[in-house]
């Protein structure tokens, strides 16, 4: 073979492996997936969509039969919104892949649109805002595990997760509410239904956009959080513990927890005061408790005194904490958590059956 045959032979496999490099990007760009995230504007009908992405210019959405469409939302129809019945103004996360394909908006003009493969639905506007003192509305979002409450200009003011608990809520090695029989059942869930959220919602918006309204630093607004949690703790022969948990904003994104316990009989459900589970006088409880801790300043023991609250001891598998929310105590910063095991004296000074099961023996 001649040397300019071998030359023009090697020149076509490079022609060839450079047309095949471009046909593999080629066909890799048209069906690489992208994701976006956004509002959607309103529906063109026949399946396509104008989105609002977080970032960047408006672009059509085009809902084929293909697409997997799903949402977490209570009582979403996500076949009225392939259809484009929207009424409300919702919230989406897209992934879609290309090519773009060519679709007739409402008004008869064409567009390029990107073809989903998967859309799902995570939050939708109420129809009415919140009004806020001094007259400002405030949008409110609703996910499927929290609220967003939102000014016009997009600024998050308050999220607020959706209250958890006491059903359907399990802890390792103590167990839930459901293990109960239902006569107990019942009674745990009146008593909480009874006591309902510990904290006022509307109060804690106000107090988010007053913070928002004093804000100066150069970084965005961080929005305050808030939520409750209800679960069982622990579980003994004849008790069954749970505590509720409030996590309150403070500033930004710092938070502080209140937490408070409660005993129930786990057979008949009845609650039992927590006073009830010691052997010693209520009113010698407090004194008790900090003995037992070791705290020995006068001072600090006397605040603690005065600040201490049978409702916020709460018991674990292996130990009982005494809580102080955060301002119960002269100078207190942060919530002040004492621990005490039951092995450390405790245990003679709780009645019979109050002490919990190990966690390796909870039922």
């Amino acid at each position: 073979m001649t040397t300019d045959r071998k030359q023009l032979l090697f020149r076509g496999a490079v022609i060839a492996a450079a047309l095949l490099l471009c046909a593999g990007a080629v066909l890799f760009a048209a069906t690489r997936q992208r994701r976006f995230s956004g509002q959607i504007l309103r529906s063109e009908g026949n399946g396509t969509f104008l989105v609002q992405p977080e970032d960047g210019k408006p672009f059509y959405l085009l809902v084929s039969d293909e697409t997997f469409v799903f949402s977490f939302l209570d009582g979403f129809d996500t076949r009225s919104f392939r259809e484009g019945k929207l009424t409300d103004t919702v919230q989406v996360s897209a992934t879609v892949a290309g090519p773009k394909r060519r679709v007739t908006t409402a008004n008869g003009t064409t567009a390029s649109a990107w073809p989903a493969v998967q859309v799902e639905v995570q939050g939708w506007l109420q129809p009415e805002p919140v009004t806020l003192a001094d007259g400002t509305g405030v949008q409110v979002w609703q996910y499927a595990r929290d609220t967003a409450y939102t000014l016009a200009d997009g600024t998050e003011l308050l999220r607020v997760d959706t209250p958890i608990g006491p059903e359907n809520v399990y802890t390792g090695g103590v167990g839930s509410l459901a293990q109960l029989p239902q006569q107990a059942q019942e009674k745990i869930l009146a008593f909480y239904e009874a006591q309902g959220l510990l904290y006022d919602e509307r109060a804690q918006l106000e107090r988010a956009y007053q913070a928002y309204c004093r804000w100066e630093g150069p970084e965005p607004f961080s929005a305050h959080t808030l939520g409750q949690e209800i679960g069982p703790t622990a579980s003994g022969d004849r008790v069954i513990y749970f505590m509720t948990s409030v996590r309150l904003p403070v500033s930004g994104n710092e938070t502080t927890e209140l937490r408070l316990g409660a005993a129930f009989d786990k057979t008949t459900g009845e609650r039992i005061e927590t006073e009830a589970l010691f052997t010693c006088p209520p009113e010698e409880l407090a004194q008790r408790l900090l003995d037992l801790a070791g705290i020995t300043d006068p001072a600090q023991r006397e605040a603690m005194v005065s600040a201490f609250d049978a409702g916020n001891i709460i018991f674990f598998p292996e130990n009982l904490e005494l809580s102080f929310p955060q301002g119960s105590l002269p100078g207190q910063e942060h919530s002040t958590l004492i621990g005490l095991e039951y092995e450390e004296g405790l245990r003679g000074l709780l009645v019979d059956g109050a002490v919990p099961h190990a966690p390796d023996s909870a039922d």
